[in-house]
């Protein structure tokens, strides 16, 4: 056990090592196309939600962006199938349930990876206060550091409402991503999930070890489920709920 310990501890830095060396490395072969934060691909990974969807889309839509793209993970919620009827984007269906990593366990991410990208859960909404050119900031900050492999908008915490049942385990656990400021003290040294992020090329998924950063306020996001009223859920959400067979973190609890 103690061998396996110390293999395991020295091989873990050396891979992500060379890890970020190919994404550099990549980055350098391939020349980002991208002039502007505003034409970056937004991906939406989205399964049975349907309010939330529209209002991250909305929130988009109103900031300018309209470079958006829907995975959709076999979602069985017919309001929302008849949503996608009419909606303008481009959407994968899958013809199962992935998850939250279906951009990379799926061939979807060869569309995307050879230049800067935005990957999002459907449930993660711009607050109204996040400036319209946040993504644009973002890019030059990260064509500005080649360790930076992704930024983030920070989560909310200051204003969910007690109704939510969760509000405190929230709040304990969100607290560790608002602690450690970078040098110029517009981030925090932070990891990103799946929630709204924007990605270095070729970086896939998130990594512990790579660096990366959240916002600090006013660009952050709202956390949709966080508002629910936890004792009156709607029907949507207790059919979300019901048909969650693989989650995140907080989907799960």
């Amino acid at each position: 056990m103690e061998m396996k310990f110390f293999i395991k501890s020295f091989l873990t830095p050396v891979y992500y090592y060379f890890w970020k060396l190919y994404i550099v490395i990549m980055g350098f072969i391939f020349k980002t196309k991208i002039t502007n934060g505003f034409d970056i691909p937004i991906i939406i990974n989205n399964r049975n939600r349907l309010t939330f969807l529209k209002k991250l889309i909305e929130s988009l839509e109103h900031k300018g962006y309209k470079n958006i793209f829907i995975i959709d993970n076999d979602s069985d919620y017919q309001p929302l199938l008849n949503y996608y009827e009419n909606c303008q984007y481009k959407i994968f269906r899958l013809d199962k349930n992935i998850g939250y990593l279906a951009l990379w366990q799926t061939d979807i991410y060869k569309h995307f990876i050879k230049d800067f990208y935005v990957y999002t859960d459907s449930d993660v909404v711009p607050t109204e206060t996040c400036p319209n050119n946040f993504l644009n900031q973002f890019f030059q900050v990260m064509k500005s550091d080649k360790n930076l492999m992704k930024i983030g908008l920070s989560l909310n915490i200051d204003d969910l409402p007690n109704h939510f049942s969760m509000k405190h385990q929230v709040i304990d656990w969100e607290q560790q991503y608002w602690q450690k400021e970078s040098d110029d003290n517009r981030f925090y040294i932070a990891n990103v999930d799946t929630t709204f992020a924007l990605y270095r090329p070729f970086m896939k998924g998130g990594a512990s070890r790579l660096k990366m950063y959240r916002s600090k306020k006013p660009f952050s996001a709202y956390h949709m489920p966080w508002y629910n009223d936890s004792a009156n859920l709607s029907d949507e959400e207790k059919f979300y709920i019901e048909s969650a067979k693989t989650s995140t973190h907080w989907t799960a609890k």
